[in-house]
């Protein structure tokens, strides 16, 4: 899986059937299309088959289906599952983070800045927490706010750096039009 994969899924928040189909998702290889094309029909059918006792895993399912589309490239097919995982991830607002980074990447990637930097500022603003417990579990998800804080903000400068954000003006002295030829006299 691409690095932005692996740095997103690997502060998911889950357990059991998801933290195995998380690590199983992290197992495929981008160069192994067959393999990542088994994977998006498996999610499908998962997603399919969702019923009112595994409704709580279907955000997980939208999610890594578009983890699996971003390692295909396709972003479109990437976007749609994971604005689905927004809607249907509960509860979890570092796992709805997660996607909406996500979101912002794949914006990204196809050149739709604004509403790249829309999604990412939606990722950090579902990381703000008013919890003032002091607890060790709690002192554990401060520092995983904190480095998912820090990763989206990496990516937010990345999105800064890239070409269509920088204005490029003319160099004067090498502008053939800024002062018109004239005819020696």
């Amino acid at each position: 899986m691409k690095d932005d994969i692996r740095t997103i899924i690997g502060y998911l928040n889950c357990e059991g059937e998801i933290y195995r189909l998380r690590n199983w998702l992290l197992s495929l290889s981008s160069s192994k299309s067959d393999e990542l094309q088994h994977a998006v029909n498996e999610l499908n059918d998962a997603i399919k088959q969702t019923n009112v006792q595994s409704h709580e895993y279907a955000g997980y399912y939208y999610l890594f289906l578009g983890c699996v589309y971003y390692e295909q490239d396709n972003y479109v097919g990437a976007i749609r599952s994971l604005k689905s995982a927004v809607n249907e991830l509960w509860g979890e607002q570092i796992n709805k983070s997660l996607a909406c980074w996500l979101l912002g990447l794949c914006h990204s990637n196809m050149q739709e800045f604004p509403k790249a930097r829309h999604e990412l500022q939606e990722a950090l603003q579902m990381l703000a927490t008013n919890a003032h417990a002091n607890s060790p579990r709690q002192d554990k998800e401060n520092q995983s706010r904190q480095e998912i804080r820090h990763g989206i903000n990496n990516s937010f400068d990345l999105l800064f750096k890239e070409s269509l954000f920088r204005v490029v003006l003319p160099d004067p002295d090498q502008s053939p039009d800024r002062f018109p030829a004239q005819n020696p006299p």
